[in-house]
């Protein structure tokens, strides 16, 4: 509910929920009309997402959407190691933190270890290490946007695979 929450609140919309015991729950999310034609979103044509071949280490502990990041990520030319959790992100990052360049993390993970300790713990050992932090909570909810300054980028979920693929490159790129 938070994701959509979320999602509903940065598009001017708002959600209603209506409960009765025995019944069942409703959920209403409602949006406001898009003032872009689709004519438009057609004329724009398809995107050019930028490839690259550094090593990237992905954290998601949604299982389907790991994998279809993590797919994306090497159809683009980079090596990915992924990661269900924090725990299994530490066990990677020890083996082979020198290779990774970039870490990709969701914010709120199981067993332990959110995204943001993860990149903390990360960057402890090597401070140069490009960080993206993805959730479904908008940035005021989290503490990202506190780190933007620390060079944190945060991806708001859901995104397509062109905007996943161009915040990779924009990060890896940075100075």
């Amino acid at each position: 509910m938070p994701t959509v929450y979320g999602i509903a609140a940065q598009h001017r919309g708002w959600v209603e929920v209506e409960s009765q015991v025995g019944r069942g729950t409703t959920f209403r999310v409602y949006l406001p009309a898009s003032v872009k034609a689709a004519k438009e979103v057609a004329e724009n044509g398809p995107q050019v997402v930028p490839k690259g071949q550094e090593t990237l280490l992905v954290v998601e502990d949604d299982t389907s959407v790991r994998q279809v990041m993590v797919q994306g990520l090497r159809v683009l030319g980079y090596r990915v190691f992924e990661a269900a959790n924090g725990q299994e992100a530490m066990a990677l990052w020890r083996d082979h933190n020198r290779q990774i360049d970039l870490l990709l993390t969701d914010m709120v993970m199981p067993e332990g270890i959110a995204g943001l300790e993860l990149a903390q713990r990360a960057r402890a050992e090597k401070p140069e290490l490009k960080v993206i932090i993805s959730s479904g909570y908008s940035a005021e909810m989290t503490e990202c946007g506190k780190n933007a300054a620390a060079g944190i980028v945060y991806l708001q979920k859901p995104y397509r695979a062109s905007l996943l693929g161009k915040t990779v490159r924009d990060c890896l790129d940075r100075k």
